[in-house]
């Protein structure tokens, strides 16, 4: 079959559920089934397509077959099928193939199980399990080996060590022998050498029966259950002519997973940066995924497709509870209600058990990426393949923001855009500054012709300095006599890197939770930022934040300095909590 013939196979004019299978009223009379009436025309299918869903490890796939069916009823059966698949999902299409004429359509589809009519893919199966058996074996006699050779060098060990306290005991003596003693030690020597070389032998034979047990398992797994049966798609078509008619199946099937995977390439002084956009994807479904078409789909089937309900609220007038029952009448009211002494009181149980996931997804509310190019994804659970999904190309914004009260020293944030109408998926993304690997961070779920902002590593070159507190204490007339206290701040920037930049500042004062005690914030040597999202949010919390413009090093503008005063002020009757500096 022509890589031209599958691609227009995959592009079926009907498509018709396995729920709701169309019955074509034709001329041949009513019968029981034609599954059971018409002899199989088998079809020589492949993968053409697979869309792997976000979350769920499961995908959707396309299979397609050119076959050459007679006029009226024809059961084509589709075999390869992953162990997995949801019978549920069945779905299949048919058309006329290119330059064929008459009508075509599908009757009936139905998932079946058949007898393993494969004796090489079985006599292959029981072959490996025979060598994981045998490997089994070998390993344990390795192990003992292992366990002679450990105990063997011990022994010659104590032997060695008694020799040379009997020879330390004779040094001096007329029975001290120094030609014995360096036989001896000559013999210790090359038998310690040859069982080391014995335990290295085996060592490397452990190794490559653990590599082979490997591939072999792999090689299993890839197979499948050992089982007498198989599954098939059986597919009845009604044809008015004999044809060459394409044929596709689309079923969903455990087994595939993928993962969104980012690079961020950011270059600060061409104020640039590039977003790669990847797919870690594999799948271990039993099936071949060969030079086909892969689509990585945002929708998680497992989601329920319609929002839980409301629950109504009920106020009520509050009533005081009823006063305690006696020990003695509390026993005997729960006997009379079921409970106590065997009784069975289990409660409301209407809403246990309910489901809460739904199968049916509407495919019109998916996204999905597909891969310009086919690919080949091996059914091999070990293995993960990286797919680019695309490069956003963007100009972010650069700043870096820095909260000397924690301590730590300023990040460079990045604003950036996605340019495209992709969702970026939340996930892992390496980061990139300047050519270097800095680190990794989260990146968010950001949807299509969004602004998002990402925090690009640490810049230990912006020394950010805030210096001790001083606090002052005095009385005042406020209140009929009170206690006011003074808190003066101040925090000193000084920029290293050669290239202006620009920091934003964060601090705090404190908030009043009680209209007796009176903050302000006064001395302000800087004015605080103004935009409607800060004064409305963060500025009313009593956080602080400047927008300070340093100059490259070296110049008068690398320095900046802000300080501001906070007074609290309440009458002496007022105990306030500890005031934080």
């Amino acid at each position: 079959m022509s890589t031209q013939q599958i691609a227009r196979a995959s592009r079926f004019a009907s498509v018709v559920p396995i729920a709701a299978f169309t019955l074509v009223v034709w001329c041949f009379g009513p019968r029981a089934s034609a599954l059971d009436t018409n002899e199989t025309i088998p079809a020589d299918s492949r993968v053409v397509s697979a869309s792997i869903h976000a979350g769920a490890s499961a995908a959707t796939v396309t299979r397609a077959a050119i076959v050459e069916i007679g006029e009226g009823l024809s059961v084509v059966r589709f075999t390869g099928l992953s162990p997995s698949i949801d019978r549920r999902t069945l779905q299949a299409g048919a058309a006329p193939a290119a330059g064929e004429a008459g009508e075509i359509e599908v009757v009936e589809v139905e998932v079946r199980s058949v007898p393993l009519a494969d004796p090489e893919a079985e006599g292959r199966a029981a072959e490996i399990e025979s060598r994981l058996e045998a490997i089994a074996i070998e390993l344990a006699a390795r192990e003992d080996a292992v366990g002679v050779i450990s105990s063997q060098i011990a022994f010659l060990d104590a032997i060695a060590a008694r020799r040379g306290d009997d020879a330390r005991d004779r040094l001096g003596g007329t029975e001290f022998d120094p030609g014995a003693i360096e036989r001896q030690l000559e013999f210790f020597a090359t038998r310690h050498a040859a069982l080391l070389a014995e335990a290295r032998v085996v060592q490397r034979e452990q190794d490559a029966l653990e590599r082979e047990r490997s591939a072999l398992e792999r090689e299993q797994e890839a197979l499948g259950p050992i089982v007498r049966e198989r599954l098939v798609a059986d597919v009845v078509v009604a044809s008015s002519d004999a044809m060459s008619a394409d044929l596709t199946i689309v079923y969903r099937t455990a087994g595939a997973v993928w993962r969104p995977a980012y690079r961020i390439r950011a270059d600060i002084d061409g104020a640039t940066s590039r977003i790669e956009y990847e797919a870690v994807t594999s799948q271990w479904t039993g099936e071949a995924w060969d030079e086909m078409t892969l689509e990585l789909s945002t929708v998680d089937p497992s989601v329920p497709t319609a929002p839980p309900p409301i629950e109504p609220a009920f106020i009520d007038v509050r009533r005081p509870p009823p006063p305690p029952m006696p020990a003695a009448e509390a026993k005997f009211a729960g006997v009379q209600a079921g409970r106590g002494f065997g009784g069975g009181g289990g409660g409301d149980t209407r809403d246990r058990g309910r489901a809460n996931a739904a199968e049916a997804i509407d495919s019109g509310l998916a996204v999905a990426y597909r891969l310009p190019r086919p690919v080949s994804v091996p059914s091999d659970r070990s293995q993960s393949q990286r797919f680019r999904i695309d490069t956003i190309e963007n100009d972010p914004r650069f700043l870096f923001v820095s909260r000397p009260r924690t301590g730590a020293p300023p990040s460079l944030r990045a604003t950036l855009e996605n340019a495209t109408d992709l969702v970026l998926l939340p996930g892992r993304a390496g980061i990139f500054v300047d050519g270097e690997f800095v680190g990794e961070t989260d990146m968010p779920a950001v949807q299509g012709r969004g602004e998002f902002e990402l925090f690009l590593g640490v810049e230990p070159r912006i020394e950010v300095v805030r210096q001790p507190v001083v606090r002052n204490s005095s009385t005042t007339g406020l209140f009929g006599g009170g206690r006011l206290v003074t808190l003066a701040n101040r925090i000193d920037l000084e920029n290293r890197l050669p290239r202006p930049v620009i920091v934003e500042l964060w601090d705090r004062r404190p908030v009043s939770r009680d209209e007796a005690i009176q903050i302000t914030l006064e001395q302000l040597s800087r004015p605080l930022d103004q935009d409607a999202e800060y004064v409305e949010t963060d500025l009313t919390r009593g956080l602080l934040r400047w927008t300070i413009a340093l100059g490259a090093a070296g110049t008068p503008e690398a320095r900046a300095s802000v300080s501001w005063t906070v007074k609290i002020a309440h009458s002496d009757d007022i105990e306030t909590t500890p005031i934080p500096e």
